[in-house]
């Protein structure tokens, strides 16, 4: 999840109802869904389906989901 339209490079509007719930129970809503690399050592990974969340206040990345799209391991 990002805040940053700016980093998606791929950036669809998101046309759901679905909300990321916050540890307070609020409901933040999603804006856009898109997709975004990161240049490693020697591999560029793919990051899918990034939620942008205006409201967030801090970039989240799901290790599970990175290292599941890109058959990797950390």
């Amino acid at each position: 999840m990002t805040s940053d339209l700016d980093r998606l490079i791929v950036q669809d509007r998101y046309q759901g109802k679905d909300q990321v719930q916050v540890a307070n129970g609020t409901g933040l809503n999603i804006s856009h869904i898109g997709h975004s690399k990161i240049s490693g050592l020697g591999k560029t990974l793919v990051l899918k389906n990034i939620l942008r969340v205006p409201q967030i206040s801090k970039h989240l990345l799901s290790a599970h989901k990175l290292v599941s799209d890109n058959n990797v391991f950390i």
